[in-house]
C-alpha cells in the first residue's frame, strides 16, 4: 500500500503546483515559469552530486530512456503550463483524466505492463469521470462537450499534453528500472533544467528581465511553486517505482478534487459542482485500481 499512498500524496502537491503556475503565467512566459519552478530541485540534485553521490546504472539503455522520457515529460509540463494561462484550472484537471488511458496503452506496448480486469475498469472510470466533468446544462443537450471544448486553445494544448505524457511516463518508468529511483530523479532533473534553460536563452532571452521583475513581485508564488513542484516530481517518480505506470497516473488524477476546488476558490471558475461529480467517478476508479 506504500505505492498508492505516495501517489495520492503526489496528487495533492500537483494541484498546488498548478495553482502557483497559473498565477505565475498571468505575467511570466510559461517556459520561464517551468524553469523557475524547477530551480529548488535542480539545486538539491547538484548539491547531492557535489557531495559525492554515485549514480547507479545497471542498463546501458538508461540514457535513451531518461533522455526520451525527459523530453516528452518536459513537453507535457510546458504544454500544461501554457494551457493554464488560456483556460480554467478546473478544466485542465479533468482533461488530464485521458493520461491514464493513453498511458495504459503505451505501457502495454513499451514496457509490457498489462493491468488486471479491475485495473482496466478503474482506468475506464477515471476517463468517464473526466468526460462527465465537462458536461453542463448547455452542452449536455447536444452531447458534444468534447467537440465544444476542443475549440478552446487551452484544451487543445492539454490534449496534446496527454499524448506526450503517455509516451514520457513509460520511458521514465523504464529509466527507473534501469537504475534506481534516486539516480533517475537526479539525472532527470539536471537534463530537464538544462533543456529548459537552454530553450530560454535561445528563444526567450528578451523576456528574462521582465520575468525577473515579476518574480520580485510574485516571489511567494515562485517559492511555493518550487516547493510543490519538487514534491510532485519526487513523489511521482517514487510512485512509478512501486506500482504499474498506468495505475500511478490514474491515482495522480485525484488531484482533480483540489484543482476544481482551487479553480473556484482562487480564480472564480464556474460549473464547479458539475465538475465535482466527474471527480467522484475518478475517485471510484482509483478505488478499483487500489483493490485490483
Amino acid at each position: 500500500m506504500i505505492g498508492p499512498i505516495v501517489a495520492i500524496s503526489r496528487s495533492i502537491f500537483q494541484a498546488g503546483q498548478f495553482v502557483e503556475s497559473k498565477k505565475l503565467t498571468e505575467k511570466i512566459d510559461p517556459l520561464i515559469v517551468e524553469f523557475l519552478t524547477s530551480l529548488l530541485l535542480f539545486s538539491i540534485c547538484v548539491f547531492v552530486l557535489l557531495l559525492g553521490y554515485q549514480l547507479e546504472i545497471n542498463d546501458d539503455n538508461f540514457w535513451i530512456y531518461i533522455v526520451v522520457g525527459c523530453v516528452f515529460t518536459t513537453t507535457t509540463t510546458l504544454l500544461t503550463i501554457s494551457a493554464l494561462g488560456k483556460t480554467d484550472l478546473s478544466i485542465v484537471g479533468p482533461f488530464y483524466s485521458l493520461i491514464p488511458v493513453f498511458t495504459m496503452v503505451s505501457s502495454i506496448i513499451l514496457i509490457n505492463e498489462i493491468p488486471s480486469l479491475l485495473g482496466f475498469l478503474g482506468i475506464g472510470l477515471v476517463f468517464l469521470g473526466g468526460y462527465l466533468s465537462h458536461l453542463n446544462k448547455k452542452n449536455i443537450k447536444d452531447s458534444k462537450p468534447f467537440k465544444d471544448l476542443m475549440k478552446n486553445r487551452g484544451v487543445q494544448l492539454v490534449f496534446i499534453a496527454t499524448i506526450t505524457a503517455a509516451i514520457g511516463n513509460p520511458m521514465v518508468k523504464a529509466a527507473i528500472l534501469a537504475s534506481t529511483v534516486w539516480t533517475q530523479i537526479i539525472v532527470f532533473t539536471i537534463i530537464h533544467s538544462t533543456l529548459t534553460g537552454s530553450l530560454i536563452l535561445i528563444f526567450k532571452r528578451k523576456k528574462i528581465n521582465d520575468a525577473v521583475k515579476q518574480v520580485n513581485v510574485k516571489w511567494k508564488n515562485a517559492l511555493m511553486g518550487n516547493f510543490h513542484r519538487t514534491l510532485t516530481l519526487v513523489l511521482g517518480q517514487i510512485a512509478f517505482s512501486l506500482m504499474y505506470t498506468a495505475y500511478a497516473t490514474a491515482i495522480f488524477r485525484l488531484s482533480i478534487f483540489f484543482q476544481i476546488y482551487f479553480g473556484g476558490k482562487f480564480f472564480n471558475e464556474q460549473n464547479i459542482k458539475q465538475r465535482m461529480i466527474g471527480a467522484i467517478l475518478i475517485f471510484a476508479g482509483v478505488i478499483l485500481i487500489l483493490i485490483s
